[in-house]
């Protein structure tokens, strides 16, 4: 793996660009700890799901219109505390 990570310290030389892999990335991967999420599983009763279907729910309903105010997403962009979008 370092061997890679030597190739991509050349390759960003030669290239003049940033490489992904190169052999400071290497060194972190082994030094960063493997990550788990048992913990939150067991203390929190946290069961993982897929990742589409986390985004798919705030996403279906930020463009709904309200019909108090007639508006598209004014209070989930609220809601979800996300910035508004200025007309350019």
């Amino acid at each position: 793996m370092y061997l890679m990570g030597y190739l991509g310290d050349v390759a960003r030389i030669a290239l003049r660009r940033d490489i992904v892999l190169s052999s400071r990335s290497v060194r972190l991967m082994h030094i960063w700890p493997t990550l788990d999420h048992g913990k939150a599983e067991r203390e929190l009763g946290w069961q993982p799901e897929p990742v589409h279907d986390a985004v798919r729910g705030p996403r279906s309903s930020f463009g709904r219109i309200d019909a108090d105010s007639g508006r598209r997403g004014e209070k989930q962009v609220a809601h979800y505390a996300c910035p508004r979008r200025v007309p350019a």
